[in-house]
């Protein structure tokens, strides 16, 4: 690699790290943020490295394997712009097409500066470093109900005094919303798995604290979706290795013995969670919380028509919903794959599902490889279900991430294997 090539490439970690810091996820509003702006200078410069870098070039090799998501990926711009014809704000629509952009680029620019593993590793550890940061953000704001930065997701709405003193009790950390630290949970702890890479010393004592660190997090916030799917996602992680089946138990057994104990020191604390999330409550009935979730679901299947099933544009799911309904309670469908058919429509969902698929498979293939490949397939499979927790805004600055790893994977397993 060279050297304005590695500077560009630590250029990617630090805006790669940004990714857990609010400001990226709250509001990407037309006046723009401070990590906003950065994305696009970063873009910008990027753009000119790539020119100015292949300008003598006559083929470009990391070329051949973004050969069947290159299609993929522009139709998938192509077919959004369609929703201009219907979106309900056009400036949110251009805010929204900005962002979407950025993102589709960054799988461009995580794929092109991978040249090795090593460079791969450096991707995947920083962003790991954004996870625990965020965790030991949430350990602290749980344990001492102090909130590092101002706690606008509580009064983003009206809420009653008694509403307000539970939320207050949830870390919010830089990432606004407790739902949003459960996604990153959900997602982070399959990452883990990376700790499982031969050579590492005491790796499954590593991975085990790591993924016990995640479920206790993931409980602390009090999101049930969080507290449901992160506890299996961890035990069945290690089942992705491509390892000896006795290797894998053993991960399966110590991850399950620690839960076990996790579980009685904690006993307590997990049955007050359990309760003030409403988890216990929905075994028995459905909750007020999920009588809106269910609402605004069945509203956002109900607007398709309107815009001919071509949706309306990334990040308009709300002004859609408050214009056909009315300002309520919450505005956010609060599950990825209804706001995708509400914002892309069918034609930008079909081109979403086919990368997604495509990405599971070439991960599926690659975890007998590298075990960043196993980490990344089980972040994207628990992504179906870590989407239907927030809303959607933070979701999409995740899965476009694990979509650049997955790319720059595989194409490092060209470069080693050609």
């Amino acid at each position: 690699m060279s050297r304005s090539k590695k500077r560009m490439s630590i250029c990617l970690m630090i805006l790669i790290f940004s990714t857990f810091f609010g400001s990226s996820f709250q509001i990407f509003s037309a006046g723009g943020t401070s990590i906003y702006l950065f994305r696009l200078v970063f873009i910008l410069f990027a753009v000119i490295h790539i020119i100015y870098e292949n300008r003598h070039k006559k083929e470009t090799p990391h070329l051949k394997v973004m050969q069947k998501y290159k299609n993929i990926l522009i139709s998938f711009v192509l077919f959004d712009m369609i929703t201009v014809i219907f979106t309900p704000d056009i400036s949110m629509w251009v805010d929204g097409q900005i962002t979407f952009v950025i993102n589709i680029a960054l799988i461009y620019f995580i794929y092109y500066y991978t040249d090795s593993r090593k460079d791969l590793d450096n991707y995947i550890k920083i962003y790991m470093l954004g996870i625990f940061m965020t965790m030991v953000v949430a350990i602290y704001e749980y344990l001492t109900g102090e909130h590092l930065i101002s706690n606008n997701y509580i009064y983003s709405m009206p809420r009653s005094e008694w509403a307000i003193t539970e939320l207050s009790k949830y870390p919010t950390g830089f990432l606004f919303n407790p739902n949003n630290i459960g996604v990153a949970m959900l997602i982070g702890a399959g990452y883990g798995l990376v700790f499982l890479r031969e050579g590492v010393k005491f790796s499954k004592i590593k991975y085990a604290i790591w993924c016990m660190i995640a479920i206790y997090v993931a409980f602390a916030t009090g999101s049930r979706g969080a507290i449901t799917f992160i506890v299996f996602s961890t035990i069945l992680s290690p089942m992705f290795i491509a390892s000896k089946l006795s290797k894998k138990m053993f991960g399966m057994i110590l991850l399950a013995v620690l839960a076990i104990c996790l579980y009685y020191v904690f006993y307590d604390f997990i049955w007050d969670q359990l309760e003030s999330s409403g988890l216990l409550e929905g075994i028995v009935g459905d909750t007020e919380a999920d009588e809106g979730r269910w609402e605004l679901m069945r509203q956002g299947i109900s607007v398709m028509p309107d815009s001919l099933f071509l949706g309306t544009g990334f990040r308009t799911a709300e002004r859609v919903i408050e214009n056909a309904y009315g300002a309520s309670r919450t505005l956010a469908i609060h599950n990825f794959w209804i706001e995708m058919l509400v914002t892309n429509g069918i034609p930008g969902t079909i081109m979403f599902l086919r990368l997604y698929f495509l990405v599971i498979k070439s991960q599926f293939r690659l975890r007998k490889y590298y075990v960043e490949s196993a980490a990344i397939l089980v972040s994207l499979l628990i992504f179906a279900a870590a989407g239907i927790i927030p809303p959607t805004i933070v979701t999409l600055h995740f899965i476009w991430l694990i979509f650049g790893f997955a790319l720059a994977a595989e194409k490092v397993y060209h470069i080693e294997h050609e």
